[in-house]
C-alpha cells in the first residue's frame, strides 16, 4: 500500500529534478606550514598541475585556455614567513621585488577584498610590468604563511575579470598551518 502511494505521488510530481552535480573545480592545498581551500569561479579552470615548475600551489585560467597561453589567469602563492616576520615585510619585499624586475611600473594601494568569512584583505595593484601586463595581489596573513592570491593579465584582461578574482577570493579558506607530510 505504501509503495503504491508514493509510486502515485511521484506520478502526480513529475520527474524529479537532476541532483546537483559537485564541483570538482576545487581543492585543498597544502605544503609545509600550510593549507587552504580554493575554489574556481565560475568559467574558469582550476589547476593544481602546470604551476608546479613556478612553485605555485594552484592556477586558474578560464575555461577553453590553457596556463601557457591564457590572456589573463590567477594563482595562489604561498609564502612562508620567517620568525617575527610580517605581513607588511613581505608586502615591502615583493612591492621591491617587482620594482626591480620592472622599474617603470606603477604600484598603488589597490581596495581591501573580501575572503571567506568575510574577513578583509590588503591588495597592491602593480601596473605595466614588464611583460605589459598588470597584477592584483591580495595578501592572506596567516601564523606561518603569507597566502598571496593573484590576478595577472592585460589592463583590460585584468579590468573584466575582477569580478571572477573576487569570487575567488570569497571561496578562500586558510585551514590549518600544522602540516605533516
Amino acid at each position: 500500500m505504501r509503495i503504491a502511494l508514493v509510486i502515485a505521488l511521484l506520478a502526480i510530481a513529475g520527474p524529479l529534478p537532476p541532483a546537483p552535480v559537485p564541483s570538482n573545480n576545487s581543492g585543498i592545498f597544502y605544503g609545509p606550514g600550510f593549507s587552504f581551500i580554493l575554489a574556481a569561479p565560475e568559467g574558469w579552470v582550476l589547476d593544481d598541475v602546470s604551476g608546479r615548475k613556478q612553485g605555485l600551489s594552484a592556477v586558474f585560467y578560464k575555461r577553453g585556455d590553457s596556463w601557457s597561453r591564457a590572456k589573463v589567469v590567477m594563482y595562489a602563492n604561498p609564502v612562508r614567513k620567517s620568525k617575527g616576520e610580517t605581513v607588511g615585510r613581505i608586502i615591502a619585499d615583493d612591492v621591491l621585488s617587482f620594482r626591480e624586475r620592472s622599474p617603470e611600473a606603477v604600484v598603488e594601494d589597490g581596495p581591501a577584498v573580501a575572503a571567506s568569512g568575510g574577513r578583509m584583505l590588503p591588495v597592491k595593484v602593480f601596473r605595466g610590468t614588464k611583460e605589459g601586463d598588470d597584477e592584483v595581489v591580495a595578501y592572506a596573513d596567516e601564523s606561518s604563511c603569507v597566502v598571496m592570491i593573484v590576478l595577472s593579465g592585460t589592463a583590460d584582461r585584468v579590468r573584466d575579470a575582477r569580478a571572477s578574482f573576487a569570487a575567488l577570493l570569497k571561496t578562500y579558506t586558510f585551514l590549518t598551518a600544522d602540516v605533516r607530510e
